[in-house]
């Protein structure tokens, strides 16, 4: 992105938006490749789990993207 005269923060934001679709594609080739059946607890520990997980990754990236600056 840099050599196409992106400045920084274009450049990193382009790089972690480029990511997520393959950790997408990546966690649903497993759970679809993995023989486990979940109880409804489980998905729901599974949904509480990416919402946190969303949420802290978003503050780090932002963290990030002002430490670029």
């Amino acid at each position: 992105s840099l050599f196409n005269k992106f400045n920084k923060t274009q450049a990193t934001e382009f790089s972690f938006l480029l990511a997520v679709p393959t950790m997408i594609a990546a966690t649903g080739y497993d759970l679809y490749k993995t023989p486990v059946s979940f109880t409804s607890y489980e998905i729901l520990v599974l949904c509480i789990g990416v919402i946190v997980a969303f949420i802290s990754a978003f503050i780090a990236v932002k963290i990030f993207i002002k430490l670029l600056i």
